[in-house]
């Protein structure tokens, strides 16, 4: 029996069976690491992003509140300074009224001068009219004072306190809203995001920047630059009956002759106008004078200096003259030299009697505080403490109304001396824009936890730098403000820019860039991150080097 034995080779590719699904394997191992790394990197990326809306909207809700808050503090502010005015004018019809009663005396005065001229006739119809200025005025003046004492006094003064002290109460709760509204902000838009230790702080510091240098509250017991900025808008919103009240009349009249006209008139010959002219005469003459006569009247809120109280009043005065001014020039001129040159005022300065003379007829004066102002001429007209140009340009036009009669009248009886002034308010400075925290920056800083890392250990766990696996986010804000020029019903009417007031309620709130300083100040602050490495790191880093380096200086022979 035969066996026949075949040998078959197998072929190598079968002895390879499965090699493939091994790296297929190792290769899937790696795409889900990466694909779980990706999921993990986009919740992170995501809690950022929720976290840094949370941020911004907490940030942009302070400056929203402080722009708010300004805002109301310029119609309160707006509505003081109406109702002020609204006094004032109390005041000067007051004043108006104390007038008309001086006209009175005025008329007997001039009635009794004349009276022996006119064999007594004069006096008795001046003496009537003077009767009727003196009931008329007194009635006005009684009237008046009436109706401020039982109606309008009180009024004026409780809306007054009422637009000041809702303004006072708003400012300061402010500062509980802004904390609130931050809080709840960054909540409703991440429920779990809240405020860090270093958000707090920064938050807590921009309000104590806001309430004491922005935007402080202004009292008025001590008059400031602020109080001065206020007396000044209340001074600028006053309407022409306390600017100025009354009208002037005048005649003008102008006499004069030169030789060119006097040769016109005679018709003088061609060569005596030669001769004349060869000869270098020449001269002339002119007067022109302006006799006038009228009223002038106007009401101030007057700074009351610091030995009388540190307060600001309401005056008002009223005076009615006549006068005469002019000017006189005569010229003479011989062989080309000028013999002869007057250029002068009527009358001369050189008198003492200014550029006009005045004849006193009437003024009167009011006022109303617990200390009353200096009305006495010689600072209303001389001294530096009022300008000519007050009440009207009453004192500066009939300065001698004042010196010579009026002298006990302008002593101004205060009608109200519970009158305190202007009341507190709100008020913004002139200011530079500043960085950080402080206002009208707010830097918030939030915190949240972060997503669950996929690794807890090993070289793929989260780093510790989150400190703690705690993510954070960095906003700022700020409240500015911009009158909205382009629209014709708010512009300015010289088109000018304006700095932030408190007197336009054109605040407004805005997200902004943060600063390298900030970012460093919150890494290191809420994050724990420092950017600069502490002082033990860099001398255990300085000993390694030398330990490093020890070796190779000592094979060169040369001490370590």
């Amino acid at each position: 029996m035969v066996c026949l034995t075949t040998n078959r080779a197998v072929p190598l590719i079968s002895r390879q069976h499965g090699q493939a699904a091994v790296l297929a394997f190792l290769l899937m191992g790696a795409v889900v690491l990466a694909g779980l790394m990706l999921f993990a990197s986009g919740q992170r990326a995501s809690a950022h992003m929720t976290l840094q809306n949370a941020a911004d909207a907490g940030a942009y809700s302070v400056s929203q509140i402080e722009a708010r808050d300004l805002n109301f503090a310029a119609y309160m502010n707006r509505a003081i300074i109406a109702n002020e005015v609204a006094l004032g004018q109390v005041v000067s019809l007051i004043s108006w009224a104390r007038y008309l009663q001086s006209i009175g005396s005025g008329l007997r005065e001039i009635g009794a001068i004349i009276g022996p001229v006119t064999e007594g006739v004069g006096t008795i119809v001046l003496d009537s009219l003077a009767a009727f200025y003196d009931g008329v005025g007194a009635v006005a003046e009684n009237s008046v004072n009436y109706l401020y004492q039982s109606v309008l006094g009180p009024l004026f003064k409780t809306i007054i306190e009422g637009y000041s002290t809702a303004e006072k109460a708003f400012h300061y709760i402010t500062a509980y809203l802004v904390l609130v509204a931050a809080k709840k902000v960054i909540k409703g838009n991440d429920p779990n995001a809240s405020l860090s230790a270093f958000g707090y702080g920064a938050l807590l510091a921009h309000e104590y920047s806001y309430l004491k240098k922005f935007a402080p509250w202004q009292k008025t017991d001590k008059v400031s630059t602020g109080t001065g900025r206020m007396g000044a808008m209340v001074e600028a919103s006053r309407d022409p009956f306390l600017t100025q009240r009354g009208k002037t009349w005048g005649v003008s009249q102008s006499v004069g002759f030169s030789l060119g006209s006097i040769l016109n008139i005679i018709h003088a010959p061609h060569w005596l106008r030669d001769l004349i002219s060869k000869f270098g005469f020449d001269f002339s003459e002119n007067l022109s004078f302006t006799l006038y006569a009228g009223t002038q009247g106007g009401g101030e809120m007057r700074y009351i200096s610091q030995t009388r109280g540190d307060r600001f009043n309401w005056s008002g005065a009223d005076a009615a003259g006549m006068g005469f001014y002019g000017h006189f020039r005569l010229y003479l001129k011989v062989a080309g030299l000028t013999i002869l040159d007057i250029n002068t005022h009527l009358p001369p300065s050189f008198l003492g009697l200014g550029n006009e003379i005045s004849l006193p007829f009437a003024g009167g004066s009011a006022q109303i505080g617990k200390a009353a102002n200096s009305l006495n001429p010689s600072n209303m007209i001389r001294g530096d403490t009022v300008p000519d140009s007050s009440y009207g340009g009453a004192p500066g036009t009939y300065p001698q109304s004042w010196d010579a009669y009026i002298m006990p009248t302008i002593s101004a009886k205060n009608f109200d001396s519970k009158y305190k002034g202007l009341p507190g308010f709100v008020d913004v400075p002139p200011y530079d824009e500043t960085q950080g925290f402080e206002a009208p920056y707010v830097l918030v800083g939030v915190t949240a936890d972060s997503p669950q890392p996929f690794i807890a250990s090993g070289r793929f766990a989260s780093p510790k730098g989150d400190a703690g696996n705690v993510i954070g986010a960095l906003s700022k804000a700020e409240v500015y403000f911009a009158r909205p020029n382009d629209l014709s019903y708010f512009a300015r009417p010289d088109h000018l820019g304006e700095q932030g007031n408190p007197y336009d309620p054109y605040w407004q709130a805005r997200l902004v860039d943060t600063t390298f300083a900030d970012r460093a100040l919150a890494l290191a602050g809420q994050q724990q991150q420092y950017w600069m490495p502490s002082t033990k790191k860099i001398v255990n880093r300085l000993k390694q080097a030398k330990s490093e380096l020890c070796p190779i200086i000592q094979q060169a022979g040369l001490p370590c």
